[in-house]
């Protein structure tokens, strides 16, 4: 009986331990990915200010 006991502690503790590591999988993805985005705006909008620049010299 106290086997059991111990086994199924074990599992619960493994399955506890795979849904944090999971969680912390899905913060790190969702956090890189915002930087990118972030970085990839940033570059979009001076890309942006630059053509509005030309086009206002030019006109």
């Amino acid at each position: 009986m106290e086997g059991q006991k111990e086994k199924k502690m074990g599992q619960a503790i493994f399955m506890l331990s795979g849904c944090i590591l999971v969680l912390v999988m899905l913060a790190m993805f969702y956090s890189l990915w915002d930087i990118i985005n972030g970085r990839w705006s940033e570059k979009q909008q001076r890309k942006n200010e630059m053509e509005d620049q030309e086009d206002f010299d030019n006109s």
